[in-house]
């Protein structure tokens, strides 16, 4: 918006279509909403005075930024996620949010083609914003970050002797088991070191990831 100030008892009228103000233009009252190219003429009148000279200036109206494209898309997949995010404005930096808060230039931010890591399920909202430009439309998907299944090694199958269980799950997961057959949850025991399975059993386990949804069993 545009404001206009004038001495006091002096009345401001104003054109935006490149001519000069008379006394018949438009009364300026309250700032002037620019939304487009616009060149603003304005001159201030005085009872007992002479006509001010014109003031004028030209207003660029900021074109947007294109939104950022997010790859792969919403939805849930195996962690760790990484989420790539372009725009083809030139000199774009992708600010963006992991909160579901509307992202700001001051917010985190990559380069086009950058990689944003999501370290839990949630919505990851975003901008482009180029020198030059507005900033863009806001770009938002939601994602489900899931943790993938733990390896049993070796597999199941019939031993003659006791057999070294080990377990293994992506980096960063706590991986819980149990061996009477219940389903293993946060409070079943915790696997830190292979372990000896010295009569028929059934291993079951699960990976946990803070922020993850669990893996299945």
């Amino acid at each position: 918006d545009v404001a206009l100030s004038a001495d006091p008892g002096a009345t401001i009228r104003y054109t935006t279509d490149g001519g000069d103000p008379t006394a018949a233009s438009t009364l300026y009252s309250v700032p002037i909403n620019v939304t487009v190219a616009t060149t603003i003429k304005a001159r201030a009148f005085k009872v007992g005075y002479l006509d001010s000279d014109v003031l004028s200036h030209e207003y660029i109206a900021l074109l947007p930024a294109v939104a950022p494209t997010l790859t792969p898309t919403a939805g849930p997949y195996f962690g760790p996620l990484f989420v790539t995010a372009t725009s083809p404005t030139a000199g774009a930096l992708i600010h963006y949010t992991l909160d579901g808060d509307q992202p700001t230039a001051a917010s985190p931010s990559v380069a086009s083609g950058g990689s944003i890591g999501m370290p839990a399920s949630g919505i990851l909202k975003a901008i482009t914003v180029a020198p030059g430009f507005a900033a863009s439309a806001t770009t938002s998907a939601t994602y489900e970050v899931i943790t993938a299944p733990p390896t049993i090694s070796p597999d199941g199958g019939s031993f003659s002797a006791p057999v070294e269980i080990t377990l293994q799950a992506v980096a960063g997961a706590a991986i819980r088991y149990t061996l009477d057959d219940s389903l293993p949850n946060e409070n079943s025991t915790v696997y830190t070191a292979p372990f000896t399975l010295s009569e028929s059993g059934t291993v079951k386990a699960t990976a946990f990831v803070a922020g993850w949804t669990p893996s299945d069993i």
